[in-house]
């Protein structure tokens, strides 16, 4: 499919493909539906979605398995909805530098890579994370900002999800970035606060002011010695 233009659909559901794909350059869809659908499909090689490469309609990979890389570096792609489908793909690595901001969701629930390979400022509005796992974020700097994927996983649609949080938690462990795991655990535990009734939030913000929910014990020394000081003078 190198530099076609294909204005339909692609239909690939199920396909056994023994080598790569290649849609580098290639212009798919007509802005409605599916613009590639690949339900099921199976890749022994790479596949390159990039270089140019335009989707005007969705992306669907749902459950597909690609043994080496799947990749939308320099792709455009946008569709009503959802853009680029990934629920239960399982890659060797995806890449995510696409030439300008997705425009529609990304769906990677379930999905399974050993390296996730993306750019924060193409990144949707929407994204859904739960049951994402990654070994790797690569990153141009060589250590992955921790704000930026606390907002990454703060991206779903249906709210607060333990699971994005704790697996992000798990990377930056493996790591070795303690503070990093602290601060996305933190930050795990100020989303929960948003579900929780009034006598709740309350209380979380208390453990918030006073330990940083254990997570920065150093702020009870702080208050230690705030109380001790005042206890001081008041007794003097």
């Amino acid at each position: 499919f190198h530099l076609s233009v294909i204005e339909g659909i692609v239909r690939l559901d199920r396909a056994q493909v023994a080598g790569e794909i290649s849609f580098r350059g290639a212009r798919v869809g007509d802005g409605t539906g599916e613009a590639i659908a690949g339900d099921g499909l199976c890749v022994d090689g790479d596949m390159e979605c990039n270089a140019g490469f335009t989707a005007r309609g969705q992306v669907n990979l749902r459950g597909a398995r690609i043994a080496g890389r799947l990749s939308f570096r320099g792709a455009i792609l946008g569709a009503t909805g959802t853009a680029v489908q990934l629920a239960r793909l399982q890659a060797d690595e995806v890449c995510l530098r696409t030439a300008q901001p997705i425009t529609g969701a990304i769906r990677l629930a379930q999905a399974r890579v050993a390296i996730l390979d993306d750019d924060p400022a193409v990144w949707p509005p929407e994204i859904w994370l739960n049951g994402f796992t990654y070994e790797t974020i690569r990153h141009l700097t060589g250590r992955v900002p921790v704000a930026e994927r606390i907002d990454w996983v703060s991206r779903g649609p249906f709210g607060y999800q333990p699971q994005p949080y704790e697996q992000l938690a798990a990377y930056y462990q493996h790591a070795g970035h303690d503070d990093d795991v602290r601060r996305v655990l933190l930050a795990k535990q100020r989303h929960r606060r948003t579900t929780l009734s009034a006598p709740g939030r309350a209380a979380g913000r208390l453990l918030d002011a006073t330990v940083g929910y254990g997570y920065r014990p150093w702020l009870a020394a702080i208050w230690l010695a705030l109380l001790l000081t005042a206890g001081t003078s008041a007794y003097a």
